[in-house]
């Protein structure tokens, strides 16, 4: 996979939950836009990034103010800009963005265009499939972040803050159209299925188990 990904941060180890390696993930890392407190889609789609914060990935709003161990810290909703380039072998292929970490509901918007669901909850890794939002050359991707409490998504309370922000990395990924699932709950969409673990007595197939592809 050849991208040019705008301001890209030093090569890291991958971390993708995906399962797969540099051939079909992009970090999309470097300098992001940070701003537009509680703006509508409207509105801050069309804002003056120029205006707004440098920040980089992982992030969080809460960084200062939610060090004090008290509950006033800010629960709000911001945005996240970035551009990126994709070449002309998008041909034929499947493009999702990754996010590992995002608290706690997310939007994003591909080329204006809004990539079809919110996401919502803050622990666990989940993907927008894009496909037919992106094309050859420039894109531009807008995520809405938003950690106010909402009493549908867990955890409600607890001895931790929720902070707000895009805190784990976020990855382009690539893939061929037919490939592994990756809609399966932001995994690799690749199983190992166990035998008989509730027999009390020590089943046939102990020590075996099943690969189970998702497609």
């Amino acid at each position: 996979m050849k991208t040019d990904n705008t301001n890209n941060s030093l090569n890291v180890i991958l971390h993708t939950a995906s399962g797969r390696g540099s051939d079909y993930v992009q970090e999309l890392g470097g300098i992001w836009k940070f701003g537009g407190r509680m703006l509508k889609a409207e509105n801050a789609l069309q804002a003056d990034y120029s205006e707004w914060d440098d920040v980089f990935i992982p992030h969080t709003w809460n960084a200062v103010d939610g060090e004090d161990g008290g509950g006033n810290y800010e629960r709000t909703s911001y945005w996240y800009h970035k551009e990126f380039r994709l070449d002309s072998e998008l041909s034929g292929k499947r493009v999702y963005i990754e996010f590992l970490g995002v608290n706690t509901k997310t939007d994003l918007y591909i080329n204006g265009e809004n990539a079809g669901y919110t996401h919502k909850g803050g622990c666990t890794a989940f993907r927008f499939d894009v496909t037919k939002y992106v094309k050859e050359g420039n894109n531009v991707m807008d995520v809405r972040v938003d950690n106010r409490a909402d009493q549908s998504i867990a955890p409600i309370s607890g001895d931790f803050n929720m902070y707000g922000g895009i805190y784990r990395r976020v990855y382009l990924v690539i893939v061929n159209e037919v490939h592994i699932d990756l809609e399966n709950n932001g995994s690799s969409g690749l199983f190992l299925i166990t035998g008989n673990m509730r027999s009390r007595e020590i089943p046939e197939d102990l020590g075996k188990f099943q690969v189970k592809p998702v497609l």
